[in-house]
């Protein structure tokens, strides 16, 4: 992966500017949690809002098989998308679309 070096000091930075930035293509679950948890709060409080309510919606075949689904965070009237999933039998029918918009 990449790497990009750091600049010069535009925002308060250390005279140094910033370490070295590295591009990583499977972050840790550990580092991706670390920076959900610093943002998720921030956002929350800025939209003015006190909750989040993890949320899914699923089709289900009659022997109760997922063959369907999508799942994210909302926010009040803020919803992020975090996974969205149709059965390879089932696509290019326009399911997808269908569950974005329901969603």
């Amino acid at each position: 992966m990449p790497s990009i070096r750091g600049g010069s000091d535009s925002v308060g930075l250390p005279a140094g500017g910033l370490p070295e930035l590295v591009v990583e293509g499977s972050p840790a679950a550990v580092d991706v949690a670390l920076l959900e948890g610093h943002v998720a709060p921030v956002a929350a409080a800025d939209a003015g809002l006190v909750e989040e309510q993890k949320v899914a919606i699923f089709a289900r075949q009659d022997d109760g098989q997922t063959v369907v689904g999508i799942c994210g965070i909302v926010w009040g009237s803020y919803c992020e998308l975090q996974a969205m999933w149709v059965a390879e039998s089932l696509r290019n029918r326009g399911l997808g679309g269908t569950l974005g918009r329901r969603s």
